[in-house]
């Protein structure tokens, strides 16, 4: 019980560091296009309203370090 507990705080250190140092993943809804398309009419899109048409969002252990 103790080891799987060490664990689990080893593994909460390793992803706290990763977010701190790459604190952004691509966005789940464009999927980096940048783009939302419409799915009434054909040929219209626009901005992703998910990443605000940047293609990529903050992570949620970033978002608890505070890193933007």
């Amino acid at each position: 019980m103790q080891l799987l507990v060490w664990f689990a705080i080893v593994m909460a250190v390793v992803y706290l560091g990763s977010c701190y140092f790459h604190p952004y993943m691509k966005c789940p809804r464009c999927n980096r296009s940048k783009e939302s398309h419409s799915t009434t009419f054909k040929g219209a899109f626009g901005k992703c309203r998910a990443c605000g048409g940047v293609g990529h969002s903050v992570r949620f252990g970033a978002k608890i370090l505070g890193r933007k």
